[in-house]
């Protein structure tokens, strides 16, 4: 939850370590359900690789990300901090 805001955001990787999409989610309190923050992963290692870190919401209000891509589940792969 973001402070401050009321508004639940849940991530996830769908697919493996090393070969997945980030998926963010924002819960609808009226309906109950979860949906899609975007129609596309934010971060997609297009069946290549996954990305490790990612958005967070800043004290200021704006979302603030940093990462690295990862080629396998080993964390020795990881490379190009963006």
């Amino acid at each position: 939850m973001i402070a401050g805001t009321g508004t639940l955001y849940f991530e996830y990787r769908q697919g493996s370590s090393g070969r997945g999409d980030q998926i963010d989610n924002v819960h609808d309190p009226d309906t109950r359900t979860w949906q899609r923050l975007l129609d596309v992963p934010l971060l997609d290692g297009r069946g290549l690789m996954n990305a490790y870190g990612g958005p967070r919401f800043g004290l200021d209000g704006m979302w603030h990300a940093v990462w690295v891509w990862r080629n396998t589940p080993c964390n020795s792969t990881n490379h190009t901090l963006s």
